[in-house]
């Protein structure tokens, strides 16, 4: 026990003997990358020598394309935005792998809410998942294990066996996907930006297992993709069964910072309300017209665009149907239509005389008047470019009113709320604690720092590094 105290103190005991400058530069390597730094390294001498010239936001900088950024810090920081629960203690899915992508790369960020990629691992960095003792690792009773054999000269790496074990059109399979996280490996140097196909059209369940369609696959051409909204861990939580507006909850959480009890307004119009809500609940109408109706207004306005997007449990994969997204086996209405508490409520894909709409996707945002006008919502007359949106597909200069996921990604993405969420949620990360009031002094000028640096997330945890209180 004496030795094991001893070992434990020497760290402490090197880090007591560095001067002021050594310091502050093993602190901004914690705090971004969440590993303690080699202090021996090229990298390190940098750094050091950045501080050392009063530039401790170039420092921060350096730091910020260490690879343990993406393959610790972020990894393991981004796995709660991806389930219901807020649970980090799940395995690597392609939502991830998305946000890690689009950072690893310094791209804007707004298109986690936009692209038409997705993020996958090459060919040559599968080969870093297997176990390096030499061991397949299987995972489940069953053999499921990665197609590898181990060589006195190396490791065999059978590309083909790969693709076709653990790629279906494109996307990892979950067995390949923990093998990922296990391994963990080097996925700043080997993830890579590919299109996203999504399954289209209805299933044929009269065979077992479920039959994919190929003739009907979407491409990326009709705006069905839209990054996070279409990966198959979305999916698999918020497009499961229910009425598709865990979508736009989680879209609200996580990138504009805001539940729906936030930007709830009771004085906004139900026209848009859907059937499955009670007028009466419990007998009185006065419960909905005080309380219920202020999230569901604008919640279920916004959620048309989710109308054609389901999950298929079996293969935890994103479906998009052209007719009717339903339950399988249920030959019933949509699945956002399906349950009637209120006859007259709104019929999602209809007009008011009851005519099918040429789109069944439209959506209108109904929460920028009140007591949310003032949340930042783009317009078409803003003259800041980052504010400035209006819909293709309506055409009619409609700066709140879009049609589908893609267009919702993009007008979502250029409010006010999304540079200022992203600055909280890296707040967060870096700096340990959300509720920081030191936050609250930093909010707007991080939030602009942000959108003038082109909405680089690196740029901004540098940035957020450089002002996290110092302990």
């Amino acid at each position: 026990m004496k030795i094991f105290f001893i070992f434990l103190l020497l760290p402490s005991l090197v880090f007591a003997e560095f001067d002021d400058d050594h310091k502050r530069a093993y602190f901004l390597y914690q705090r971004i990358t969440g590993v303690v730094p080699d202090i021996e390294s090229d990298e390190f001498t940098t750094v050091l020598n950045h501080i050392q010239s009063g530039n401790e936001y170039e420092a921060a900088r350096v730091i910020a394309d260490n690879k343990n950024l993406i393959n610790v810090k972020l990894k393991n920081f981004l796995k709660d935005w991806t389930n219901r629960a807020g649970n980090k203690n799940v395995y690597l899915n392609d939502m991830v792998m998305m946000m890690l992508g689009l950072i690893n790369d310094d791209v804007d960020f707004r298109e986690v809410l936009t692209t038409q990629n997705m993020y996958t691992i090459s060919f040559d960095g599968f080969k870093y998942t297997y176990p390096p003792e030499g061991e397949i690792y299987e995972l489940f009773a069953n053999g499921n294990m990665l197609h590898y054999m181990a060589h006195e000269d190396g490791i065999i790496y059978d590309a083909d066996k790969v693709n076709k074990a653990y790629n279906n059109k494109g996307t990892l399979d979950t067995n390949a996907l923990w093998n990922v996280d296990i391994s963990l490996m080097n996925l700043a140097g080997h993830l890579t930006s590919t299109p996203k196909i999504v399954q289209g059209e209805d299933f044929d369940y009269s065979t077992d297992p479920v039959s994919l369609m190929d003739e009907s696959q979407l491409s990326t051409s009709r705006g069905i993709v839209s990054g996070v909204m279409s990966t198959d861990a979305f999916a698999v939580d918020f497009y499961d069964n229910g009425t598709n507006r865990r979508a736009t909850q989680y879209i609200f959480r996580n990138f504009l910072c805001k539940e729906f009890e936030d930007v709830s307004d009771t004085t906004v119009d139900a026209q848009y309300v859907r059937r499955d809500v009670d007028r009466y609940p419990n007998g009185d109408t006065q419960k909905f017209l005080n309380y219920c109706v202020g999230c569901h207004a604008g919640q279920d306005s916004l959620g048309r665009a989710f109308y054609h997007y389901e999950n298929i449990g079996q293969h935890s994969q994103l479906v998009y149907r052209s007719t009717n997204a339903q339950y399988p086996n249920a030959n019933k209405e949509n699945k956002l239509n399906r349950i009637v508490n209120f006859e007259d409520g709104y019929f999602v894909g209809k007009d008011a005389n009851g005519d099918n709409l040429d789109r069944k996707d439209y959506w209108e945002n109904l929460w920028v008047t009140g007591r949310n006008s003032d949340l930042g919502w783009p317009t078409a007359s803003n003259e800041d470019p980052d504010f400035k949106w209006t819909s293709e597909i309506i055409g009619d200069g409609s700066s709140h009113k879009g049609a589908g996921i893609k267009e919702l990604g993009e007008y979502l993405s250029r409010t006010r709320l999304f540079s200022e969420c992203m600055a909280e949620r890296m707040y967060e990360m870096v700096c340990v604690n959300r509720n920081d009031e030191n936050f609250e002094v930093y909010k707007d000028s991080l939030a602009s720092f942000f959108r003038n640096s082109s909405h680089s997330m690196k740029t901004l945890i540098a940035k957020i590094a450089t002002i996290c209180p110092y302990e």
